[in-house]
């Protein structure tokens, strides 16, 4: 599992070295269009330069393709599929590379209006949810939080970016989308 800016920069040996000894692999990379990492700089997949100037985006697709090793696309906000895809392309013999897409929330959502949202207190069933508290004690997003006096979760709306994740995971339906700031 790698980033976009580590794809470019160092993993492209390594895939045409995998593929050449018949490696059995999937590569993920995680590719959010920016080196988040260090501070958000430009990488030949992000169509700016160091100097700020405009350049045509190199494709991941493309360079793993130009390998001769499968490549697949997804948005890993899509869990399920993301899920199944996952175990599906690591039961499949050769190298295989899969690029889960979706732009970096921190800075997708400068200066857009963006969806809130919060935990019905009314559908969350806390403990006995038999879940194991899995929005906030696994998934660990840091704006779903444990409101101890309540006994439930909480969003906290200064640090919810909006991307729906939380929603889409919660079993009993408890965290509901409730409009944009």
């Amino acid at each position: 599992m790698v980033g976009d800016s580590t794809f470019y920069h160092a993993v492209v040996p390594a895939l045409l070295n995998a593929r050449y000894n018949g490696a059995d692999f999937l590569s993920i990379v995680l590719d959010n269009e920016t080196t988040a990492m260090t501070g958000h700089q430009p990488h030949p997949g992000s169509g700016v330069t160091v100097m700020g100037d405009t350049a045509p985006r190199i494709s991941i697709e493309q360079v793993v393709e130009g390998l001769g090793i499968p490549v697949h696309v997804q948005d890993p906000y899509d869990v399920e599929a993301t899920t199944n895809l996952v175990h599906r392309l690591i039961q499949e013999p050769g190298t295989k590379v899969l690029v889960l897409r979706r732009a970096c929330i921190l800075v997708a959502v400068k200066g857009v209006a963006k969806a809130q949202y919060m935990v019905d207190q009314k559908r969350c069933i806390a403990e006995a949810c038999g879940c194991g508290r899995f929005c906030n004690r696994v998934f660990s997003c840091p704006a779903n939080i444990w409101d101890e006096a309540e006994g439930k979760a909480r969003i906290d709306e200064a640090v919810c970016n909006g991307c729906g994740v939380c929603a889409t995971l919660c079993p009993q339906q408890a965290i509901i989308r409730v409009g944009e700031v």
